[in-house]
């Protein structure tokens, strides 16, 4: 479990600092997924 904690720390901090949230749920939740999948492929 500590692992994927790990990895959902990390990629909530890739879209701060990149990205940052906005008031759209549909973009963050965009920019979420393809950090995700950035890391999966690592």
């Amino acid at each position: 479990m500590p692992q994927y904690l790990k990895i959902a720390e990390k990629i909530y901090q890739n879209v701060k600092e990149k990205k940052g949230f906005t008031d759209d749920p549909m973009e963050d939740l965009n920019n979420l997924m393809i950090e995700l999948r950035q890391e999966i492929n690592i």
